[in-house]
Parts: C-alpha cells; sequence; structure tokens
C-alpha cells in the first residue's frame, strides 16, 4: 500500500481535538484484548490443575476468575466501539462542514466542470469512508496485531514447537487472504455499478412514465428492467459464491491447523502437553485465524479510507478564480451613479471568447434590457456583474472604484437576482419567499406581492402564503414558481435587480402587470433585464442587442426599430410567431 505521507498528516490534524476519545478507546480496546486472551490460560489451569487436585474452592475461584474476564472482555468491546464510533462521527461531521464551507465558497468556473454529483460523493460518501476509517478500521487493525502479538506469546510460551508448527502453516495464508480481499473488493465495486445503473434507469423511466405510456412502450421498458435485473443477479451470485467458498477455504485451514495440533501434541508427540494445555492452544489458534481470515479485507478497507482522504482533502488545494481583495471594501457608495464595463473581455476556454471588449454604461435608476439570440454573452454579462467570474481583460467599475475591491458578500448583498431556473426550498410558500431573510414580517411579504401585482396568485390559494410546496414546488405550475423567485429577489429590496428569463414561464398579461408594477415601484432602482419576449422589455431605458459576445447595437426601443438590425429582425419574428 503507497504510504501518502501528507494524507496522514491531515488525518492526524482531524483527530487533534478528539484525541481523549481516541485514547480512551485505545485503552479499553487493550484490556479488552488482554482479557479475552488470558480466558483460556484460566481455563487451562482449571482443567490442568483445580480438577484433578480436588480442589473445589479454587475451581469455584478460577471459574469466577474466568466469567470476570469474559464481562471485561465483553464490557470492553461495547465501550471501545462507543469511544471510536463517536470520535469518528464528530471527525466526519467537522470535516463535511470544513468541505461544505470550502466548496460553497468556490467559484463558478469550478462548478461548470464538476458534476454535483461527484460533490456529493466527496462530502457523503468519501467522509463515510473516512468515518469507517477511524471507527471500525484502524481500531480492527489494532485489535488484530495486537491481540495476535498477545496470543503467539501466550502460545509459545506453553508450546513453542507446536507454535512453530502452526505459525509455518498459517504464514502462506496471509498473502492468500489478502489475494482473496483484492478480489472481493473489485467483485463488489461491480456490484455496486450493476446497483447504480439499476437505479440510474428506474430513476429516468419513472420520470418518463405518461411518455412510455403514450407511445406504448412499457413491454421494452419491463424487458430492459430485466436485463438490468439479470445483470445484477448473475455479478452477485458469482461474488457470494466467491465470497463463501473463500471463507470455506479459510475454515478447512483452521482445521488444517487444529489437526496439526492435536499430530504433535498426542500421536507423534513433539512435547508433553496436557489436556488443557490442548484445549488452550486449540482455542489461541481459532483466535489465530479470525484476523487471518479479515486482516486481507481490513487492509483493503484501509487503503479505501486513505483514498477517500485524498480525494476529499484535494478539495481544499482549490482555490476560487474570484479572490477577496486583501483590503476589502465592506460598504458600497450610497450616492452611486453608474456602473460600467470597461473593454471586458471575457473567456470559459481558452480562445472562445464570451464577450469581446465590451463597453456598456448601467446608470443608477435606470432600466437596462440585454436581447440577443442564445450564445450572445447576455448570461455572461450577468455573471460577470455578480462577480461569479472575474473578466479576462477589462474592468467593471461602480463609478471609478473596480468592483473587485469591495467584499463579496457586501457586493452581491446589494443585487437581487432571479433566475429562470428556480430553486424551490422545502416549507411554505412564506418560508420560500423569506428564505434568506427570515426576520421579514408576513405583512412586509404581502406588501411585496401586492406590490408586483400577484395578489390573487396567494389569495386563490386555500392556505395562502402558509401553502406547503412539494418537493421541488411541482404543486406549483412553473410560472407561479417564478413569482416566488420574484418575490424572494424583492423582498430585501435590493439597489439592484437582474432577472435572467426571469418571467418567462409566467403568461403575457401577468407578466406586463408585474414588469410595470416594478417600474411604477422602483423609481431608484436599477434593473437589468434578460428577456425572451422582446414585447415585455420595450418599456426599457436602454435596450442592449449583443450578438456573438459583441454589442451591436443599443437604445431605446424607437431607436432600434427605426433602424435596420438584429433588433427590428427579431421583434418582427417574435411577432409574426405569436
Amino acid at each position: 500500500m503507497k504510504i501518502n505521507l501528507p494524507v496522514i498528516k491531515n488525518l492526524l490534524l482531524l483527530t487533534k481535538p478528539h484525541h481523549r476519545l481516541l485514547f480512551m478507546g485505545t485503552v479499553i480496546l487493550v484490556v479488552g484484548i488482554i482479557a479475552e486472551a488470558f480466558f483460556p490460560l484460566i481455563v487451562k489451569n482449571i482443567i490442568d490443575q483445580s480438577i484433578p487436585s480436588g480442589n473445589i474452592k479454587m475451581v469455584m475461584v478460577n471459574s469466577g476468575l474466568a466469567l470476570i474476564l469474559i464481562v471485561i472482555s465483553l464490557g470492553c468491546s461495547f465501550i471501545q466501539v462507543y469511544f471510536f464510533i463517536s470520535a469518528g462521527i464528530k471527525i466526519v461531521i467537522s470535516l463535511k462542514e470544513k468541505l461544505f464551507n470550502h466548496i460553497i465558497n468556490l467559484s463558478m468556473d469550478f462548478f461548470d466542470r464538476t458534476p454535483p454529483g461527484k460533490l456529493i460523493a466527496r462530502v457523503e460518501s468519501d467522509t463515510q469512508q473516512i468515518q469507517e476509517l477511524f471507527s471500525v478500521t484502524i481500531m480492527g487493525l489494532f485489535k488484530m496485531f495486537f491481540s495476535l502479538t498477545i496470543i503467539l506469546t501466550m502460545m509459545f510460551i506453553n508450546a513453542f514447537k507446536i507454535t512453530l508448527a502452526i505459525l509455518i502453516f498459517c504464514i502462506p495464508l496471509i498473502p492468500i487472504t489478502t489475494i482473496i480481499a483484492f478480489i472481493l473488493r473489485k467483485k463488489f465495486i461491480r456490484i455496486r455499478q450493476r446497483y447504480a445503473e439499476l437505479t440510474g434507469f428506474l430513476a429516468e423511466y419513472i420520470k418518463g412514465i405518461p411518455i412510455i405510456q403514450s407511445f406504448s412502450q412499457l413491454p421494452w421498458v419491463k424487458d430492459m428492467l430485466s436485463l438490468y435485473n439479470k445483470k445484477l443477479y448473475s455479478q452477485e451470485s458469482s461474488t457470494y459464491f466467491f465470497l463463501y467458498s473463500s471463507w470455506a477455504f479459510l475454515m478447512s485451514a483452521e482445521v488444517i491447523a487444529i489437526i496439526i495440533l492435536i499430530y504433535f501434541g498426542f500421536l507423534k508427540p513433539v512435547i508433553a502437553i496436557t489436556v488443557g494445555t490442548t484445549i488452550m492452544m486449540i482455542e489461541y489458534t481459532r483466535k489465530i485465524f479470525v484476523p487471518l481470515m479479515s486482516i486481507g479485507e481490513e487492509i483493503s478497507r484501509m487503503q479505501r479510507g486513505f483514498a477517500a482522504a485524498e480525494r476529499a482533502f484535494n478539495i481544499f488545494q482549490l482555490s476560487s478564480s474570484t479572490i477577496e481583495h486583501p483590503q476589502a471594501l465592506q460598504n458600497i457608495p450610497r450616492k452611486w451613479q453608474k456602473i460600467q464595463f470597461n473593454q471586458v473581455s471575457f473567456q470559459y476556454q481558452p480562445n472562445q471568447y464570451a464577450l469581446k471588449e465590451v463597453s456598456l454604461t448601467i446608470p443608477r435608476g435606470k432600466t437596462v434590457a440585454l436581447v440577443g439570440v442564445s450564445g450572445a454573452g447576455k448570461s455572461t454579462l450577468i455573471n460577470l456583474l455578480l462577480r461569479f467570474y472575474d473578466p479576462t481583460s477589462g474592468h467593471i467599475t461602480l463609478d471609478h472604484t473596480d468592483i473587485r475591491k469591495f467584499s463579496l458578500p457586501v457586493w452581491r448583498k446589494n443585487i437581487g437576482l432571479i433566475l429562470q431556473d428556480i430553486f424551490i426550498f422545502p416549507g411554505t410558500i412564506l418560508d420560500n419567499i423569506r428564505y434568506f431573510s427570515p426576520h421579514i414580517a408576513r405583512e412586509e411579504v404581502e406588501d411585496i406581492l401586492n406590490l408586483i401585482g400577484v395578489k390573487d396568485f396567494y389569495e386563490q390559494l386555500p392556505q395562502g402564503l402558509d401553502t406547503w410546496l412539494a418537493e421541488g414546488g411541482i404543486n406549483l405550475s412553473v410560472g407561479e414558481r417564478q413569482i416566488i423567485s420574484f418575490a424572494r429577489a424583492m423582498v430585501n429590496q435590493p439597489e439592484i435587480l437582474v432577472m435572467d428569463e426571469a418571467t418567462s414561464s409566467i403568461d403575457i398579461t401577468t407578466e406586463l402587470k408585474m414588469l410595470k408594477s416594478l417600474q411604477n415601484s422602483s423609481r431608484n432602482r436599477t434593473v437589468v433585464i434578460i428577456a425572451h419576449r422582446l414585447s415585455t422589455v420595450s418599456n426599457a431605458d436602454n435596450i442592449v442587442v449583443l450578438d456573438q459576445g459583441n454589442i451591436v447595437q443599443q437604445g431605446d426601443h424607437a431607436e432600434l426599430f427605426q433602424s435596420e438590425g438584429i433588433y427590428k429582425k427579431l421583434y418582427r419574428l417574435q411577432y409574426k410567431s405569436e
């Protein structure tokens, strides 16, 4: 196994706050192992000395001592598990919090290239393996090697030559069990893959049941499900056959070791041993085979734990591309006048420009609409404004101050963002609207909904704002979910409101009503809108037309409609389609 010193160092740092739990667990573990190891020796003394001498008192004393050792061993087994598992849980809770806090502070380019499933695996699955490493594996390996040391010492003291013969027989079994563990690990990984394939198939096709039924494809889906189940059955059958066969092999080896003991102890005695010694040696031999049967799996589990730790710790090496200024400003000027994009260019990938030397002024209190075909650069411009990314070249300023000089939380706190993709949190409509501002009173939420002209939205529901939302808000229409998203952004009265296709799923009448109400109530609010329906932004103070990362037109609706250009073509196409 490759030893990764930085990973071991980081794991030791994780254990530092919980060293008392681990120390207490180790002490109790050692006591339990010693008690367990001395039990066969007491049994030997009872058989060889107490019973032959006819000393009932000695039999009772030794029997009582044996009983005490059993109680100590069992008690220590229970208590040590408590200490190690407690330490493992606390270590993993701390690690999960650190991982999550680090991840949520990374910039958007990290999330663009990293699937959510991979992040969940790092935070959940990998940390679970690290918990297992502390709670089970390290404890198991320590117990295994310490108990082997005690048991072999006791065996050598009582029957050196026979112990040597048994040991010579057992040593080749160590690489064999390691190979068995390696093969089993591969087989169980394939089982998990089969389960993942089956789960993915079920999740995908359960969602698509209406389509499947409408195309009369149920027989085909049943055949596919049967195929996935057959693959899983085949993999599980071969794995468990191999597992139980390996157990049978190791149990047979244990029997052979006991036969060796009996052969050299009685049939061809190397030394004269008593009945009590024989029973003690048989018991010790059985105890040797317990770790032998699991040593390979424990080492394999430790490898998985260290690999999981390495993957988790690698996340801490990642840094955000949107760097906080060392002397970040903690306040936005109250009377700022304009936001300016100055020769701003941006690339998601090298030599692939999403924006090219864009210069744009957004005056305070004005509404600016961004229009253009998909991929024109509209969302990129907003992402730069929110500092989800920083420009590849050029800079964005608030008056004459680069926005990178402001603290990220302070800057974003002044911006209300409404996206086309809506996330609904578990809870009521009221909970969702004030999710990030729980101190907001119910009356203020009602005022916001009235202000943007959607009072009917919640009044028509039986429980109003207290209506409980199903997972993802599926008991509401997409338009109603967008209203919640809209109100969530408005409830904090942001100075700058950014709307990225925020009303695309709302019917045109409600959308126009909302935008008009917003315009009337936001005389001093700066609004940046990306809109698909051009008719809804015709009242914007400035309409900016982007194409292939360049600003090709800008002006109000009347100015742009009078000139031949992209805006007029898009507007006419939409007018005809509507």
